[in-house]
């Protein structure tokens, strides 16, 4: 093959290890295939983004305007009662009240 030209070389179809956890409860032979596409493409696709911003420089004024910007307040008091579980949507009507406000911006 040399003489006309071709130069040949053999390569293991099996050298690339997937690094993709399958189950064996998948609902559907559909569900792998994506899960293999998305391993292709991944890498092509994170080229794409830019850069993560990392952390901001005054992180309570981050903090403090998150949320603020869709007129919802965290305030200390909802990070606490969120922290120490005493934050229920399902018996508090303000609890609930709020839930459905961050529903319906998407948070």
């Amino acid at each position: 093959m040399k003489g006309v030209g071709y130069d040949i070389r053999e390569l293991d179809p099996f050298d690339d290890h997937l690094i993709i956890s399958f189950s064996s409860k998948d609902a559907s032979p559909y569900e792998n295939h994506i899960k293999i596409m998305w391993s292709d493409f991944r890498k092509a696709i994170i080229e794409k983004f830019p850069a993560a911003p990392g952390v901001p420089k005054n992180i309570e004024k981050f903090i403090s305007n998150s949320l603020s910007i869709e007129r919802y307040q965290v305030t200390p008091e909802l990070i606490d009662r969120v922290r120490n579980g005493s934050w229920n949507a399902r018996d508090n009507d303000g609890d609930s009240k709020q839930r459905d406000a961050m529903a319906a911006k998407g948070y």
